[in-house]
């Protein structure tokens, strides 16, 4: 199976994370709740293989999306974005074993 490239995307807001099958760690979501409670208002957790995005809001339970539901963004982005279309802008490549 490919892995897929993307940087990691910080802004002031939030912070996105893509992980791939076997590597999502406790330490990771502890990472992100320390961020929601210094500041972090929004967080994103992509799992390619489950092709969910996990998403972590601030003072709210965690959200599971899928498909077409529309994510959450930083209100000054002014995007309307769906999993799908994260999905699709994420390509596997090969990787050289």
């Amino acid at each position: 199976m490919g892995k897929f490239k993307i940087p990691l995307v910080f802004i002031l807001i939030g912070q996105l994370k893509l992980f791939h099958q076997n590597r999502i760690q406790l330490t990771v979501i502890i990472n992100i709740l320390h961020c929601l409670k210094h500041g972090t208002r929004l967080e994103w957790l992509i799992d390619p293989d489950e092709r969910l995005i996990l998403v972590f809001l601030l003072g709210q339970q965690l959200i599971e999306m899928t498909g077409d539901e529309v994510l959450p963004v930083a209100e000054f982005l002014q995007l309307i974005l769906t999993v799908t279309q994260v999905f699709a802008w994420l390509k596997p490549t090969k990787v050289n074993s």
